[in-house]
């Protein structure tokens, strides 16, 4: 029985730990959601990221891709859209800056 114990004790602190990373994992997914209005839209990033947009009156309106260090999107029109940045990679998306009009923050992302 004594023999026994520790092994349960090693498989519960495994499970703790596994259970913190899985956690941490899929916290540091969130992406950064922010709202911007414009026909056309430039940013200076630092890390790699995907994004996606939508226009917020015709969410048919959308675009996705990839990128490292800067984005830069040409809208279809003059209009307010949604901006969806998600860090990845070996480098992950640290730093953003911008002069243009941001209307508002939705969601503060994580980064790993």
């Amino acid at each position: 029985m004594k023999k026994l114990l520790p092994a349960f004790k090693n498989k519960k602190i495994f499970s703790i730990v596994f259970l913190l990373l899985l956690y941490h994992n899929t916290y540091a997914q969130r992406p950064f959601v922010t709202v911007w209005s414009g026909n056309n839209l430039k940013l200076h990033l630092e890390g790699q990221y995907t994004f996606t947009w939508t226009e917020i009156e015709n969410a048919d309106i959308n675009g996705k891709g990839f990128g490292a260090d800067s984005l830069y999107i040409n809208f279809p029109k003059n209009s307010v859209y949604r901006l969806s940045l998600k860090p990845v990679g070996e480098n992950p998306l640290h730093r953003i800056k911008s002069r243009q009009s941001l209307m508002r923050i939705e969601q503060w992302g994580d980064v790993r």
